[in-house]
């Protein structure tokens, strides 16, 4: 996770691998890519017009409990590759990612 996920000066960037068109909607585990780490998401909207944009951002608000109005795909609109900006006191969402990482963790093993 360390790599998928830094505090930056608006507050949290978090790195993604998003597969548009998947039977469920689901947020994986954190997976080894190219350049590092990244934050596996699955969503059933097609990459069109910014739908599965649209539905990673709705995913995850739910998911960490932010509001959607906070976040945003800053990098790779168009890519699986995807940058997410969460806006807001970097220390304390990445203390709340972390939290949720771990719930996610303690609940496979």
């Amino acid at each position: 996770m360390v790599d998928a996920v830094s505090v930056c000066d608006s507050g949290l960037t978090v790195a993604l691998k998003v597969t548009p068109r998947t039977r469920k909607n689901a947020v994986g585990d954190f997976v080894a890519d190219a350049d590092g780490e990244r934050l596996a998401v699955s969503v059933t909207e097609a990459p069109e017009k910014g739908a599965a944009n649209a539905a990673v951002i709705k995913l995850l608000a739910r998911a960490w409990r932010f509001r959607k109005s906070d976040m945003s795909i800053i990098r790779g609109e168009t890519d699986r590759r995807k940058i997410l900006l969460i806006e807001g006191d970097g220390e304390a969402l990445l203390r709340a990612v972390e939290l949720w990482a771990a719930d996610r963790q303690g609940a496979t093993t």
